[in-house]
């Protein structure tokens, strides 16, 4: 038997009213302001900074004689215009995404993130891995990809 669009278009729809697609997409959703709240944090910290060249000189030889592993100085260095930029850019989205929500699950959302990152650290890197994957669970619950996919 040869499945139809509209076969497929039925259990994409089946799958998303089932509620772990519903949590998925919140944790998706979550995670996707707590990554913006992280990025904004760490480049407003980084604004704030003034590294020379010669400090990074510094640095770089420091990192390579503990660790073993060369970094070019001028990788230690910035645009603070550019980093600016990215960071209105950043809080933008974020507080796009932070309308999206009513008064009183705005403030428990800011509070969590808050908690995230001041209390619990959570790496960013492990936060981009547990997006991809809610990404590719929701990608595959609505139709948008296969199993080979």
């Amino acid at each position: 038997m040869k499945t139809t669009q509209n076969q497929i278009d039925q259990l994409s729809k089946s799958m998303m009213d089932h509620p772990i697609c519903g949590r998925a997409m919140l944790m998706y959703t979550l995670l996707t302001g707590y990554s913006l709240f992280d990025s904004i944090q760490i480049k407003k910290d980084c604004t704030k900074t003034d590294i020379t060249y010669k400090d990074a000189e510094f640095i770089a030889d420091k990192f390579e004689e503990v660790t073993g592993i060369n970094i070019a100085p001028t990788n230690l260095l910035f645009d603070k215009n550019q980093l600016a930029d990215d960071l209105l850019d950043d809080y933008q989205e974020y507080q796009f995404l932070l309308n999206s929500y009513d008064e009183n699950t705005r403030s428990m959302v800011i509070s969590f993130y808050h908690h995230l990152f001041y209390n619990r650290r959570v790496p960013h890197d492990t936060v981009q891995i547990l997006l991809n994957a809610l990404s590719a669970f929701i990608q595959y619950a609505c139709g948008s990809i296969n199993k080979k996919n």
